[in-house]
């Protein structure tokens, strides 16, 4: 009986042992990885946002939609502190995007701003990354 109950002891302590050891593994192997399973979106934006910061004055224009507006948060923290960010309101581009920007991109664009760029004489635009969730094109003031 008392080998028994030492026995069953014993595989418990093992069994403990060996769920932190692989516990520990785990969060050793997730710290290092810049994005993660539970983070789908995040796959995209880290490759973006490399684009935007080899940009010499980049200016980021984020139509604020419900995916992009809260996925700016993520792409904030990827940013250089050289990129500008500006925020679209439904696709209004009414305010005039200096000539001070290197380069300007536009961060996952709804269909409606991608026809209305394209049909302006004003802007000209070229995709630059497009992913699984979400794409980015840069403007071109002509």
């Amino acid at each position: 009986v008392f080998a028994a109950k030492l026995w069953q002891q014993k595989s418990w302590q093992i069994l403990i042992i060996t769920l932190i050891g692989f516990s520990i593994i785990s969060c050793a192997i997730i710290s290092t990885a810049e994005t993660w399973w539970n983070k789908y979106y995040s796959s995209d934006i880290i490759p973006m946002t490399k684009i935007v910061n080899q940009s010499g004055q980049p200016l980021l224009i984020v139509e604020k939609y419900w995916r992009s507006g809260w996925n700016l948060y993520s792409i904030n923290h990827f940013l250089e502190p050289k990129v500008k960010i500006k925020p679209l309101i439904e696709g209004n581009m009414t305010d005039e995007i200096s000539g001070e920007f290197s380069n300007i991109y536009i961060f996952n664009p709804s269909k409606t701003l991608q026809t209305k760029l394209r049909n302006s004489q004003k802007y000209e635009i070229q995709p630059v990354y497009n992913g699984e969730s979400f794409e980015m094109m840069e403007i071109k003031i002509n």
